[in-house]
């Protein structure tokens, strides 16, 4: 697909871009379907002003060593008819892909039943691709501007600098889409949500050295969460903890420590994150990401390759106390 400059509209950050889209294509009240597990932030910037919410799908089964986070069209059918049943008026589909924090990729073809779906149900489809340039150059990932898309004007892409670019700071996330009332409503909002122009120059410095990009920057990125990534792998192996995914498809590994709690509850699950906080670990609990399955958590590992040493020696020091007392 060819990208073209005028469907482009750009806002300080990809939560402001949530929040506009929200406010653009639906009313106060109305739903989102969103599968989850998912970063819970995606609620809160469509929610807090745009007074949008998300209907929540949860999509993530992990008995299913496979795929736990396959695409699951008769379960976005269940869920569409549930919130329709309690009331709402469900205006579209939400999803992040490569998702966070389960690091799940979406196929081709689960991207194509999902367009399809959101057609014939006449809804808008949003594609968060917040790290589609972090899966360490696997080419594993696919981006809906690449596709055919079924239905043109109700499809649409989000993505900005924060994640692949490490400039969360700079605030600087894309909306594209093809409906020209929705465009022209999104620049009358982005006027309140501009982009300061020192950013704005700096990164069309960066964006304007290809060369450097491709030689430089991207081999290094991938080369260090590579290293990193081994670290995490090794200690995950040493204690047998599962993960959904290999965890090189973004910059977390999503893991199973339900045999570190007592009981399988979201309560234990909370004790477990405490201790971490205690140690010094921010490792964030999978209720936290609306998951709906206790026990899992997120691992983040791209940090310098010392801090994720020491980050490493202290998760591996909980661990180890918390299975001595279960051996009393």
């Amino acid at each position: 697909m060819k990208i073209e400059e005028k469907k482009i509209t750009l806002l300080d950050g990809v939560a402001a871009t949530l929040n506009a889209v929200a406010f653009t294509l639906a009313d106060v009240g109305d739903v989102f379907l969103c599968p989850t597990p998912v970063y819970p932030r995606t609620r809160n910037d469509m929610l807090d002003i745009g007074g949008v919410d998300l209907f929540e799908v949860p999509i993530f089964d992990e008995e299913s060593l496979e795929d736990p986070c396959e695409m699951r069209i008769d379960l976005l059918e269940s869920y569409f008819q549930r919130a329709k049943q309690e009331g709402f008026k469900v205006r579209g589909v939400i999803l992040t892909n490569p998702n966070n924090p389960t690091g799940k990729v979406y196929s081709p073809h689960e991207l194509t039943q999902l367009m399809e779906f959101c057609k014939r149900k006449n809804l808008h489809v949003i594609f968060n691709e917040i790290y589609a340039l972090s899966t360490q150059g696997q080419g594993c990932f696919t981006s809906v501007l690449s596709m055919n898309i079924p239905d043109l004007d109700k499809t649409h892409f989000i993505w900005g600098f924060s994640k692949d670019f490490g400039l969360s700071g700079f605030r600087c996330g894309v909306v594209y889409s093809h409906d020209e009332s929705v465009v022209s409503h999104l620049q009358k909002i982005a006027m309140f949500s501009a982009i300061p122009a020192p950013t704005q120059m700096l990164i069309n410095g960066i964006l304007s050295d290809t060369d450097w990009m491709k030689d430089t920057y991207f081999p290094t990125y991938y080369a260090r969460a590579k290293e990193t990534h081994r670290l995490v792998k090794d200690v995950l192996d040493e204690f047998n903890i599962p993960t959904a995914y290999s965890g090189q498809n973004v910059i977390f590994f999503w893991m199973n420590l339900s045999k570190f709690l007592e009981e399988k509850t979201t309560q234990e699950e909370r004790k477990l994150f405490n201790k971490f906080m205690e140690a010094g670990l921010y490792i964030c609990p999978g209720t936290e990401m609306l998951c709906h399955v206790p026990g899992w958590f997120r691992l983040v590992y791209t940090l310098p390759k010392q801090e994720v040493q020491e980050g490493l020696r202290r998760f591996r020091a909980v661990l180890k106390d918390i299975q001595q007392r279960q051996l009393q």
